[in-house]
This record gives C-alpha cells, structure tokens and sequence, in this order.
C-alpha cells in the first residue's frame, strides 16, 4: 500500500466517523444504517477495496521475492561448493608438490601452511567439570581454551583429544 493509499484510507476514515457523530442521533444503533450512511456519504469503502486490492499485489510480488530467492540460494550454495572443491584442489595440488617456499604468481602468493592441533570432542559427559563454565540457562558451556590448552600440556582427559593439525592454503592476492 503507497503512503498516498494510506493516508486515503485514514481522511475518509475521519469523515466517516465525523458524518456517524452528526447523524447518531438519527440513526442509533442501527449497523445497516450506519453503513449505508458511509457508503453513500464518503469514499471509505473504494478506499479500504483499493487498499486491499494494494495488499493483494504486495503478496504476488512477495511470493515471486520468495520464489527469486530461493533459486539464488540453490546458485549460492553452488558457487560455495565449486569455489571450495578449487580450493581443496590447489591445496592437494601443493601437498603433493612438497614446496615449503610460498608461490609467487604475479597476481597472488600462495603458501602452505601448517594449522594448529584443534580439539576433538569424543564424549562431552566424560570430561571433568574444571572444564565447564558456569553459565545461567540453559547449560554450562565447555571451556574449549581450557581444555586445549590443557591437552598440549600432554594431560590426559577423557572425552577429548587433539586432533593432528593439518595443512591450509593461504592466497594473498596483490
């Protein structure tokens, strides 16, 4: 609905009710009166049915939004698919190289890089409480940096390990 469908719908809204004080006494509590009144008096009811014919429109245009967004999100999750499937490619590609010196191309530097031991949680109800933190509602949250650094340290603590670290490209485009 346009701001000029609105306010339409609000002035005839007023003289309505302004023309209903004036002829109540002659009308009372008749419903069918009042609405011939309005009718034949003001423009409120084409407005209210031009407003909802607005209203109507809003929905179709709703619904082909909805529908355009739900195709984009299909190509979204496509194109995030092939650009990581690339990016699993040059670093296998690397991998098999062996080059411990970045890549210098003379749009990009491409390294290898070692990734840090990251936490593997294999049974949270076995971990000790030291490694919870105390939170209100709705559950105690694991202290994952704890836990971490608890585990390099060589600790061993049931329900958690490290896992081996790993390698990750990094390009830095120029």
């Amino acid at each position: 609905m346009s701001i000029n469908e609105a306010s339409q719908v609000f002035r005839q809204t007023l003289a309505a009710k302004e023309l209903l004080k004036n002829v109540q006494g002659l009308i009372g509590d008749d419903e069918q009166a009042k609405t011939d009144v309005i009718e034949g008096e003001t423009n409120l009811f084409e407005a209210i049915k031009s407003a909802v014919d607005a209203m109507d429109e809003c929905d179709l245009l709703l619904d082909g939004i909805k529908s355009k967004a739900e195709v984009l999100e299909v190509r979204k999750h496509q194109t995030e698919t092939r650009r990581d499937r690339l990016k699993a490619n040059i670093e296998q590609a690397l991998m098999t190289l062996e080059l411990d010196a970045p890549i210098r191309l003379p749009t990009m530097t491409l390294t290898l890089r070692k990734t840090p031991r990251k936490i593997v949680v294999t049974d949270e109800a076995l971990i000790p409480s030291k490694f919870w933190k105390k939170k209100p509602a709705p559950a105690p949250a694991l202290d994952k940096k704890a836990l971490t650094d608890a585990l390099k340290d060589e600790a061993k603590i049931p329900g958690a390990e490290l896992d081996n670290g790993g390698l990750a490209i990094s390009i830095r485009r120029k």
